[in-house]
């Protein structure tokens, strides 16, 4: 039977080595990502050049034109007004932030109407 120091320093080293593994993957890639990235700007300006959405070459592939778009809140503020003014609440996602309602139970010992809070015991290992 296994001690709790051996199983602890078994934990331990598993999770480096992950660590390591998953740093040296990321550092592996990285040029490949950046190649990659500069071919998609060279197609894109193929494809700008020749004025056209997508070019096929048979037996090889096609590189074509895809819009992608990207929502990102600038004013929340304004955003909120906007939102509240117009009974909009469709843009909003339904969730509350766990930062803050940790804070408010801990401050008033209660927690807001509507919102559950469930404690669980896990297991954690800290390096010693």
């Amino acid at each position: 039977m296994a001690t709790a120091g051996e199983v602890i320093t078994a934990y331990l080293t598993l999770r480096e080595q992950k660590d390591e593994l998953s740093k040296k993957h990321k550092e592996e890639m990285a040029p490949i990502n950046q190649k990659m990235e500069k071919l998609e700007v060279f197609m894109l300006s193929l494809l700008n050049t020749a004025n056209v959405d997508s070019m096929a070459f048979k037996g090889v592939g096609t590189m074509f034109k895809k819009n992608v778009q990207s929502v990102t809140v600038e004013e929340w503020a304004d955003t909120l007004a906007w939102i509240q003014h117009n009974h909009a609440w469709e843009f909003l996602e339904r969730r509350v932030s766990k930062t803050v309602v940790q804070e408010y139970s801990e401050a008033t010992g209660e927690v807001p109407p509507g919102i559950k809070v469930v404690n669980d015991t896990v297991v954690q290992v800290r390096k010693g």
